[in-house]
């Protein structure tokens, strides 16, 4: 019987990226934790580097066909926490260290540190290393892929 229930298609993908930056950062050899309550505080993760405890905000995003990929900034006012009550829209570069992007149909898992995010927007576009436009906006680079 649950197994024909309609699930919402963001939160699924969103804890397929959760559980995918575990995976990542975990073969790095960090420690990942989960809050055991709901991420009212703005992040998703909390990884034990052995030297720092990092909070990240995991984000999956697509790629679009042109090597960009577009990074929400601020929770969706329709997510749970904003719909209940539970909590405010939020701007994450004010609450983590880390975004990790696990970009969907793709191996790759870019960590965007909070002081690369605009202060000003609730998304903003990142060019992928194989983008060959001339855009001028920030392009995730391969030291991107790790914390």
């Amino acid at each position: 019987v649950f197994m024909n229930q309609s699930r919402d298609v963001l939160t699924k993908e969103g804890e397929i990226g959760e559980m995918k930056v575990t995976l990542d950062l975990t073969e790095k050899g960090h420690v990942v934790s989960v809050p055991t309550t709901a991420s009212t505080n703005g992040y998703d993760l909390i990884c034990d580097t052995g030297d720092h405890l990092l909070k990240l905000q995991v984000k999956a995003v697509k790629k679009n066909e042109n090597g960009t990929i577009i990074v929400p900034l601020t929770n969706r006012k329709n997510s749970s926490v904003a719909k209940n009550n539970r909590g405010q829209t939020h701007r994450y570069a004010d609450l983590v260290d880390y975004i990790a992007v696990p970009v969907k149909k793709d191996n790759r898992i870019f960590y965007i540190p909070s002081y690369m995010l605009p202060a000003d927007k609730t998304s903003e576009v990142f060019l992928l290393p194989e983008y060959t436009g001339r855009s001028q906006k920030q392009v995730l680079t391969e030291d991107l892929r790790t914390i």
